[in-house]
């Protein structure tokens, strides 16, 4: 059945479709249908479905697994942190001595901080705003960033996010606005090498201590479809919003209309595997990467 047939089925025939389709998967292809159809306003975030985030070929699942894959991605605004699912979790290395332990890695400890440079606090909560109980993760671009597939850029990128504006050839994003928060599950650091993770580095915190690995396999926001760069126009960095540690996604310099957001995603992702970014391509090897090699380290950087 070809997509665009469906568009010439008249009453009769579209009835004839809906007679062959199992009843028990109705309710989930309605859902699936309602969030596309959704997704078609043009302020509407785009929808992403766990099928996207797959690399298998739909014609050789069965229909259950069809069916359970038309869902959308499990999309987070915070970090999941469950206490029980790593009991053994261990304390981090300069992790403040009065603070307790095991707890949400990306809380914010009553001491060990460093002073933040305007409200002078060692237990700021907030670099954004320094108040508590604010709302500054609630960050809602009047044009979000679109979800495109940019398989025909060369071998490999899959999806990724491109810069919209309110109109064509204007900034989307100045340089140092942030973009967005990357979101996912908690889990102790080194736990996944899946290529979808990244290492919460608490530059908030004195000796800088590494406390945890955001996954991003399994939940999580558009923000996990950033693709890399060696010459990025965003980079992640570190930082306290609304009394947590956060890895906020930071326009390296000013995004226009239509672009595609990069970052780096740090020489030991390319450990795996060659960069196969334009920049590497172009010059033959992966020395321009080290020279761009960023931290998300750092309070501030």
């Amino acid at each position: 059945f070809l997509p665009h047939l469906g568009l010439n089925l008249d009453e009769g025939d579209f009835a004839s479709l809906l007679s062959h389709l199992k009843t028990e998967y109705m309710p989930a292809l309605c859902v699936a249908g309602r969030a596309f159809e959704h997704s078609l306003d043009p302020a509407a975030d785009d929808v992403d479905f766990i099928w996207a985030n797959l690399s298998v070929s739909l014609d050789k699942v069965s229909d259950g697994e069809l069916v359970s894959i038309l869902e959308d991605f499990p999309a987070k605004d915070e970090n999941i942190y469950d206490p029980g699912a790593y009991p053994e979790w261990p304390r981090p290395e300069d992790w403040p001595n009065d603070s307790p332990w095991p707890v949400d890695p990306t809380s914010l400890p009553p001491s060990g901080g460093i002073q933040c440079n305007v409200c002078h606090q060692s237990n700021c909560p907030c670099d954004l705003c320094h108040e508590r109980n604010c709302h500054c993760t609630a960050i809602r671009h009047e044009t979000p960033p679109r979800i495109r597939n940019y398989n025909d850029k060369y071998g490999g990128k899959n999806r990724g996010l491109q810069a919209i504006a309110k109109e064509a050839g204007q900034i989307a994003y100045s340089e140092g606005t942030i973009i967005a928060f990357l979101t996912g599950t908690l889990a102790p650091p080194n736990t996944y090498d899946n290529g979808q993770c990244i290492q919460v580095d608490r530059g908030d915190i004195l000796g800088e201590p590494t406390v945890a690995q955001i996954n991003c396999a399994e939940s999580g926001n558009i923000s996990r479809l950033f693709n890399h760069s060696c010459d990025p126009l965003a980079r992640f960095k570190g930082m306290r919003v609304s009394g947590k540690f956060r890895i906020a996604i930071v326009a390296e310099e000013n995004i226009y209309d239509g672009e595609e957001i990069t970052v780096h995603y740090s020489q030991q992702y390319w450990r795996r595997e060659k960069c196969r970014c334009p920049v590497c391509r172009l010059a033959g090897d992966t020395s321009f990467m080290a020279r761009r090699s960023p931290s998300i380290t750092g309070k501030g950087r």
